[in-house]
């Protein structure tokens, strides 16, 4: 796995880490991925999986985990939202593809904590749910929320 390398790049919100979270995601993209995470505090469950703790682990998890999928569609929809001083809660619905001979989808639950540092809002921790398994048209994607958009990820260059 590779050293850590912190990307100086100033979040100004929660949202925006939140959209450069899924983009990276979707695109496989390790260096933006990387850029995200908080300096301490940093832990990540996957679904079905264990909590891994320290922002190198979660790091180097993330970077085995783009490195084996293929690039996707993940669409997220903004469930709710919690903000105190410095800190933001996001629950966020995931559906993406799971098997692409089928069609058949995923739907992740997933708890998403940024913090506001001196370099701008990151994400501290996530925790995502076992998928649960369903079926959506293609026509699902290809609206206003799909983080993967060309208009949303303009936004983000």
């Amino acid at each position: 796995m590779s050293a850590v390398r912190k990307i100086d790049f100033l979040y100004e919100s929660a949202e925006q880490v939140e959209l450069a979270f899924y983009k990276a995601f979707g695109q496989g993209d390790f260096l933006l991925m990387e850029s995200l995470f908080a300096d301490s505090g940093v832990s990540c469950t996957h679904p079905g999986n264990s909590t891994i703790i320290g922002r190198k682990n979660v790091v180097d998890n993330w970077e085995f985990i783009l490195e084996g999928i293929p690039e996707t569609i993940i669409n997220r929809q903004l469930l709710s939202v919690t903000k105190a001083p410095g800190v933001e809660v996001h629950l966020v619905l995931e559906s993406f593809v799971a098997d692409e001979l089928t069609g058949e989808m995923s739907e992740v639950f997933s708890t998403n904590v940024y913090v506001l540092q001196e370099n701008g809002w990151r994400l501290q921790m996530q925790h995502a749910s076992l998928p649960k398994q369903t079926s959506y048209s293609p026509e699902f994607f290809y609206n206003e929320n799909n983080v993967m958009s060309l208009q949303m990820s303009n936004s983000l260059n």
